[in-house]
C-alpha cells in the first residue's frame, strides 16, 4: 500500500476507537450485589467510578426502597456477578439477565430463605453527594453535635462525571433544626479547598436539610431575592442527593458557609492579622478572659489597625440564660442594652478587639433606639450604618414574615476604617421555616417591624422608610409578582423526583413530628404534599405582596 493508503486506513481504525471508546464513557453499569450481612444492594458504576446502595426500609408500609441517583443509573438492573439466587415476582433474575422496573409498582422479591416488597425510586438529575465515614456509621453524628469524624466524599455531577473526590471532616450543625428533627443538616470541612458544584473554591461548605421547610425552596428563595436586590454577598446554594455510607440520606441544599473570604465576605481578614503579628505562637491555645459580658483571648500582639474586620452574628442563646455561650470563644454584649453578639470573625479576639468592636456596636445601637437618631458621643445612626444594606436586609425579614431575626439568626460586619467606616447587615440566612412555613411564621396579613428591634425604631425613621418605598417599586414588587414564581415553578420541575425519595427516606408525609401548612389559609394539618407546599407557598406570596404594596408607598409616611 502505498502512503495516501496507509493514512485513510489509519484514519479509518481510529475513527473507530474513537467510536467504540464513545459508545462505553459514560456507561451506566447498573447491578445486584450483597452486602457484608447477606443484604441485596444495588452497585452502580460509570467508567471507573462505583458506589453500592443499600435498600431503606420504611416502617410505614413494610417496604423495602431502593432510592437511586439518575446520574448513575437508569430502570434496567442486571445480575451479573452476585452469587446469590434472586426472585422477583417468581422471575429468577440470573447471570446475564436483566429486571427492568418503574417506580409505581411494588415487587415481591425472594432471595436466600427471605422474602421481601420491594419498590424502586429514581432521583432527579441534580448532582449526587457519596460520603462515606471513617468509622462506617452515622450514629455519633446523629447524637452529639459537637463531635466531628473524618470522610471520604466523591461527588457526581449531573452529567455524570467525578467533579470532586477527597477526604472532609463532618459535624452537625444548626440549632432547632438538629434538636427536633431526625434527618440532621450537616457542616463539612475539606482537607483542600476546592470547589463545589459550580461554586467558588473554599474549605468550608454546609448541608442544609431543609427539615422545616416543606416545599424545599424557602433558602433557595431568600437567597435568590437577595441576589436580585443587590446584596453584596450572597451565600451560593445547590440542590443534591445525599448518601451516607450506602444509605440514601436525602436531599440537601449544599451551600457556602458564612464566613470572611476572599470569595465570600471579602473584608479585611482581622484572624489572619492576630496571626501574622503573633508568629510562633499558636492564638488557638491563647489564654482566654471571661468577663461575663465579653469573652476572648489575650494576645501578646495586636495588629496596628483594630478597627476591622468584623463578623458579628447577633444570637439571643448567648444570653446566660440558655447555656450556648460555652461554645463559643469569641462574644459580648452591649453596654446600652445588653444585647448579644458572637463574634465569628475574628473567632479568636483579643481583649483590645472585643472592646473596640462591643463598644462601637453599643454607641450603633444607642443612635438607632434614640429618639433624635444620635449616640450619647453626638453621631448620628446614619454615621453607622449602611442604610441601602440595612433596608434591603429588613425588607427581606419582613416580606418573608421572619420573626427570628430581631433576636437570631442576624449577622452584621465591619471592615477597616480605611476602606470602610460603617456596619453593613448580611449575609441573608436561615429562612427554612419562614414564607409561612410554620404556624408562628404564618401570617400573610401582618406587619412585624421586627417589633421592639432595631428595625422597629429604623422604620419609624423618614430615610429608612423612604429607602423602603424606592427599593420595593424599583425592584422587589416585581421581583415577587413575577420573577419568584417562575423560580419555583423551576426549582419544582428539577427537583421533584428527589423530594419524592426524601419524603419516603424521612417518613415526611405522614407521622412527623411537624404540621404542615395546608393549601389553606391559617390552617395546618398533618399530612404533607409537595405539589400542595408548592402552591400554598406560591399563594402566600401573592397575599404577602399584595398587603405589602399597600403599606410600604410614601403616602403612608406619618
Amino acid at each position: 500500500m502505498n502512503k495516501k493508503t496507509w493514512i485513510l486506513v489509519l484514519l479509518f481504525i481510529g475513527i473507530g476507537i474513537i467510536a467504540i471508546a464513545g459508545a462505553y464513557i459514560g456507561r451506566r453499569n447498573v447491578q445486584f450485589c450483597t452486602t457484608e450481612d447477606g443484604e441485596v444492594a444495588i452497585s452502580v458504576q460509570v467508567n471507573s467510578y462505583s458506589e453500592i446502595i443499600k435498600p431503606y426500609y420504611s416502617d410505614s408500609d413494610e417496604v423495602y426502597y431502593y432510592f437511586l441517583p439518575s446520574v448513575l443509573c437508569d430502570k434496567r438492573i442486571c445480575n451479573d456477578f452476585c452469587e446469590t439466587e434472586i426472585y422477583i415476582e417468581g422471575q429468577e433474575i440470573g447471570r446475564y439477565s436483566s429486571f427492568e422496573w418503574n417506580t409505581e409498582e411494588t415487587y415481591q422479591m425472594e432471595y436466600a430463605d427471605r422474602e421481601i416488597d420491594i419498590r424502586f425510586k429514581l432521583s432527579s438529575d441534580i448532582p449526587v453527594l457519596f460520603i462515606s465515614t471513617d468509622t462506617g456509621s452515622m450514629d455519633m453524628l446523629n447524637s452529639d453535635k459537637s463531635y466531628q469524624e473524618h470522610a471520604d466524599l466523591t461527588i457526581i455531577e449531573a452529567d455524570s462525571t467525578v467533579s470532586y473526590s477527597g477526604g472532609v471532616y463532618i459535624k452537625g450543625r444548626g440549632n432547632s433544626t438538629y434538636r427536633q428533627f431526625q434527618k440532621k443538616p450537616f457542616n463539612i470541612k475539606l482537607d483542600e479547598a476546592a470547589g463545589l458544584l459550580g461554586m467558588e473554591a473554599d474549605k468550608d461548605w454546609s448541608l442544609l436539610a431543609n427539615s422545616w421547610d416543606y416545599s424545599y425552596m424557602n433558602n433557595k428563595l431568600a437567597f435568590d431575592m437577595a441576589n436580585r436586590v443587590g446584596f453584596r454577598y450572597v451565600p451560593d446554594a445547590e440542590y443534591a442527593d445525599v448518601y451516607c455510607n450506602g444509605d440514601y440520606w436525602g436531599m440537601y441544599l449544599v451551600t457556602e458557609r458564612i464566613e470572611v473570604d476572599t470569595e465570600r465576605i471579602d473584608i479585611t481578614d482581622l484572624e489572619f492579622q492576630n496571626e501574622i503579628v503573633n508568629v510562633g505562637s499558636d492564638i488557638l491555645q491563647a489564654e482566654k478572659f471571661d468577663y461575663g459580658n465579653k469573652r476572648g483571648v489575650l494576645l501578646e500582639n495586636i495588629p496596628n489597625d483594630i478597627t476591622g474586620g468584623y463578623l458579628l452574628e447577633r444570637d439571643y442563646r448567648l444570653a446566660p440564660d440558655y447555656g450556648k455561650r460555652v461554645f463559643t470563644t469569641s462574644y459580648f454584649e452591649t453596654g446600652s442594652y445588653g444585647t448579644v453578639f458572637n463574634i465569628k470573625s475574628p473567632e479568636y479576639a483579643s481583649k483590645e478587639e472585643v472592646e473596640y468592636i462591643s463598644e462601637l456596636t453599643s454607641q450603633m445601637e444607642q443612635a438607632i433606639r434614640s429618639v433624635d437618631g444620635y449616640s450619647e458621643n453626638g453621631k448620628y445612626y446614619l454615621d453607622y450604618i449602611d442604610l441601602d444594606s440595612w433596608v434591603k436586609w429588613y425588607m427581606l425579614a419582613e416580606i418573608a414574615y421572619d420573626l427570628d431575626k430581631a433576636a437570631t439568626n442576624t449577622y452584621i460586619y465591619k471592615d477597616a476604617d480605611v476602606i470602610d467606616t460603617k456596619f453593613y447587615t448580611g449575609p441573608v440566612w436561615d429562612y427554612d421555616c419562614r414564607f409561612g412555613g410554620t404556624e408562628i411564621y404564618s401570617s400573610a396579613e401582618e406587619l412585624t417591624k421586627l417589633s421592639g428591634d432595631w428595625f422597629h425604631h429604623l422604620y419609624d425613621r423618614e430615610e429608612f422608610f423612604k429607602q423602603i418605598c424606592l427599593v420595593w417599586d424599583s425592584c422587589l414588587k416585581k421581583y415577587l409578582q413575577e420573577e419568584a414564581y417562575e423560580r419555583i415553578d423551576s426549582w419544582q420541575n428539577l427537583i421533584y423526583d428527589s423530594v419524592e425519595m426524601d419524603i419516603i427516606r424521612w417518613n415526611r408525609a405522614s407521622g412527623y413530628p411537624q404540621d404542615w401548612p395546608s393549601v389553606y389559609d391559617g390552617e395546618f394539618v398533618d399530612t404533607y404534599s409537595f405539589e400542595d407546599s408548592v402552591f400554598y407557598l406560591k399563594d402566600w406570596l401573592n397575599r404577602r405582596c399584595e398587603f405589602l404594596d399597600d403599606k410600604w408607598k410614601l403616602t403612608e409616611w406619618r
